[in-house]
């Protein structure tokens, strides 16, 4: 009974406006862990929020990810990345599910990015959304975004990303797609340690602010924890590497809905 009033309750937040429809950064399990920040972080693994971030490494990965809200079983979210080079441009691949039978949303985006001086890059997303609400019918819109990173000095990077900047319309009847604006600063105060904190602003309602902190515990494990102000969510995460394999797992606390949890699987080609 409880499971069922979380459902309505949470289907009643997506469908009061459309900034919960494909919001950006409910994956990867990583940039959940941080809390939503890392946009100016110094690795490609968040590409699907900034595009700029593929120019930062040249590694070839395959990932495949997953999300559980709240812990609800029909409450999950699936995503499927790529990321790696064609003849030299940096590029990327996302594929996402979220939902269930009576909501889902559906994504596929494809991800540019270029250099200038080994210090600053520049990214393009053009992102397919498609939602299906029961009853209610099937929508589709493709959105841009833009993203670019500066390496300012050796410790501190910044970043800007604007989303669905041609205001992607699902219909006439349900308005379109939020556009979004993200700014972010990294900081290395220490070598195994790494500070993210981003700014969220979504063009109808108010900025949100979100702070992450990376901790490399050795060559293998690193520690992750993170907040978000407009949610007042806290989260943690772990991620474990070892030569072509990467595995994370991430965990939000909602003091309302409870926890979420993430986990996701890379191989490095």
């Amino acid at each position: 009974m409880y499971s069922s009033v979380k459902i309505v309750f949470i289907h009643f937040l997506i469908m009061r406006s459309l900034l919960a429809s494909f919001e950006p950064g409910r994956l990867p399990p990583s940039y959940l862990a941080l809390g939503g920040s890392g946009i100016a972080g110094q690795s490609g693994i968040f590409f699907n929020i900034n595009p700029a971030l593929l120019a930062l490494d040249s590694k070839t990965e395959l990932c495949l990810q997953y999300r559980n809200f709240y812990n609800i079983s029909q409450l999950n979210e699936f995503g499927l990345s790529f990321r790696g080079r064609i003849k030299g441009l940096p590029f990327g691949l996302f594929v996402s599910q979220f939902g269930d039978q009576n909501y889902r949303e559906q994504q596929f985006s494809l991800y540019i990015s270029g250099r200038f001086f080994e210090k600053f890059s520049f990214g393009l997303a053009i992102q397919n959304y498609f939602l299906q609400i029961k009853k209610y019918g099937n929508y589709n819109a493709v959105g841009l975004t833009l993203g670019i990173h500066v390496k300012v000095l050796p410790w501190l990077n910044v970043a800007s990303v604007a989303g669905n900047i041609n205001e992607p319309a699902l219909s006439a009847k349900k308005g379109d797609i939020p556009i979004y604006f993200i700014n972010g600063i990294s900081l290395k105060p220490l070598p195994k340690a790494q500070i993210t904190l981003d700014l969220f602003k979504d063009e109808r309602f108010d900025f949100d602010y979100r702070i992450g902190l990376t901790y490399a515990l050795n060559s293998m494990f690193s520690l992750m924890v993170g907040f978000r102000q407009q949610a007042q969510t806290f989260a943690s995460g772990l991620i474990f590497k070892r030569k072509v394999v990467s595995i994370c797992y991430a965990l939000e606390y909602h003091a309302r809905l409870g926890v979420s949890n993430a986990i996701s699987v890379g191989y490095f080609l």
